[in-house]
């Protein structure tokens, strides 16, 4: 290919196709950078959907026990642990409904901002809720916190998700300086979730714990089942049972496991994902 030497340098001259190469490269680098900002808008938008489901109470309409996570998982087809991330996400970023139906604010409204515009992506978010969660709940709904939020949201959107690091360690610093101390793994969450359902005057509730978790809400329920002294009432104390006197067990006891009612007959009308 011909070329020219000019002050020590050569100059090689391309031909058309090499230039239409080129252009076509820089065309398809812009396209591949525009469809990434449409996924996460796309992204940004299913989660607003997710969110304002859950507000409509389209999870119990529709027989999922109220939880969103759980009419993610079958509608979408993927797995319980992706469903809990996304149920989670919608919550940060758009808002919910409290445990008697008032509307929360979202944690996260600059960085749900920024995903909606596709300036951000998955992983962003992720490190910026991952960071949220781990602050006191005094530091989140504090003055402080919309501050710091937004910064780190303008940060996400010039940085890669590693970015985010050092600005999260020095803001933890400030807004929580007797906290533990940051690591870059993100930990590990609980395996726990319960649903709560009304008929009528009744209430019924199922899910799952950790150890750890089931043991303190055992503890709850515990306190809740001792009976009442009815000498605190103002009548007479209830005897002392004999140490060498028979249990009896009635007719339908006899035949089946014995178990123990734990739980009273109050609650709430949802209760969201622990």
């Amino acid at each position: 290919m011909a070329g020219i030497h000019l002050g020590g340098w050569y100059y090689r001259c391309m031909n058309t196709g090499e230039m239409e190469t080129i252009l076509s490269s820089r065309e398809r680098l812009d396209r591949f950078i525009e469809q990434a900002a449409v996924v996460r808008r796309a992204e940004a938008e299913l989660l607003h959907q997710l969110a304002e489901l859950d507000k409509e109470g389209a999870p119990v309409e529709f027989g999922y026990c109220g939880s969103a996570a759980t009419l993610v998982q079958d509608v979408l087809r993927i797995s319980r642990a992706e469903a809990r991330r996304m149920a989670e996400r919608a919550r940060v970023l758009f808002g919910a409904l409290g445990i008697s139906g008032e509307p929360l604010s979202p944690d996260l409204p600059n960085t749900a901002e920024a995903y909606s515009r596709g300036e951000v992506g998955i992983e962003h978010v992720d490190r910026i809720r991952t960071f949220a969660a781990e602050l006191p709940a005094e530091v989140v709904i504090g003055d402080a916190w919309p501050i710091a939020e937004n910064a780190l949201a303008q940060i996400a959107g010039e940085v890669g998700p590693r970015g985010l690091v050092r600005p999260i360690r020095e803001l933890r610093a400030r807004l929580d300086p007797d906290g533990q101390e940051p690591s870059d793994r993100e930990p590990a969450r609980p395996d726990r979730e319960i649903w709560l359902r009304q008929h009528a005057n009744q209430w019924e509730i199922r899910g799952h714990l950790d150890y750890e978790t089931g043991l303190k809400l055992r503890g709850v329920f515990d306190a809740l089942g001792k009976p009442r002294s009815s000498e605190a009432n103002g009548g007479t104390p209830t005897p002392e049972p004999q140490q060498n006197a028979t249990p009896t067990r009635s007719p339908r006891s006899s035949n089946s496991p014995r178990t123990r009612k734990v739980f009273p007959k109050t609650g709430a009308n949802r209760s969201p994902s622990w």
